[in-house]
């Protein structure tokens, strides 16, 4: 807003074209675009932050994060979702078995103890009888079959979703790693882009107050200077946002 007047107020004393005015009246428009967007962002981010913690969030409470700590590289916990896909895996392979056990005969035992006595009268004797007996799967075999069939189809398919999971898992690993390091170089090169742009502030603000630089240049470095600072801002979260994408990545997140 600042340099859209200065270059009007210059445009009335006829020192610049009505080109640079309607430079400087672009440049108001899409600061002042980038501020609706900044708003709307703030305002969607408090409210999720405001469900998460399920109480009313406000902008000033907010603090700026610290520098993360370093994330060891060998995980210490595992996946939720890796776990319960091998047991599930262990569980269908259990259930294949005792289908295939089923293919067997059973052999069936049985022992049985009685007091017997004549119907005409006597002492009571002992009697006992051991049996075994053999069942078959002769009328049912194919039912049994095809159950088999069925526990060791779905012991397969668990077997290879826990491979694959565990592979996407993997890659993703790589990924967060690669990201984190990316982050942080990422960041270096905007704290130095920021430092770059206030060092060119001053050297600025230096010729302007000697006369040397008019207004409108003046404020276009202070622009960059502000772009330069929201974009080390963005850097240092995406900074704090890969720490915990890792951290989650390797299941040491809690």
């Amino acid at each position: 807003k600042a340099m859209r007047s200065a270059a009007a107020e210059r445009y009335r004393m006829g020192q610049v074209p009505e080109l640079d005015t309607l430079r400087a009246l672009a440049r108001e428009g899409d600061a002042r675009v980038r501020e609706i967007g900044a708003r709307r962002g703030l305002a969607l981010a408090l409210d999720h932050l405001s469900r998460l913690v399920m109480a009313p969030v406000a902008a000033e409470s907010l603090e700026s994060p610290g520098e993360p700590p370093a994330v060891p590289q060998d995980a210490e916990g595992e996946r939720g979702e890796l776990s319960a896909a091998r047991e599930g895996a262990a569980a269908a392979g259990t259930e294949a078995r005792i289908a295939a056990l089923r293919l067997m005969p059973s052999l069936n035992s049985r022992l049985a103890l009685t007091q017997y006595r004549p119907a005409s009268g006597g002492t009571f004797e002992p009697r006992w009888m051991v049996a075994l007996s053999a069942d078959f799967p002769l009328f049912d075999g194919a039912r049994r079959l095809n159950e088999w069939r069925a526990a060791r189809s779905r012991a397969i398919e668990a077997k290879a979703t826990a491979q694959v999971l565990e592979r996407d898992l993997a890659v993703g690993l790589g990924a967060a790693r690669v990201e984190a390091a990316v982050a942080s170089e990422r960041r270096d090169a905007a704290n130095a882009a920021r430092a770059a742009a206030e060092e060119a502030l001053r050297l600025a603000s230096l010729r302007y107050r000697a006369g040397l630089l008019p207004l409108t240049d003046l404020l276009a470095t202070d622009a960059e200077a502000s772009a330069a600072r929201a974009v080390a801002v963005e850097a240092s979260a995406a900074v704090t946002l890969a720490y915990y994408r890792l951290l989650h990545a390797q299941g040491d997140l809690r």
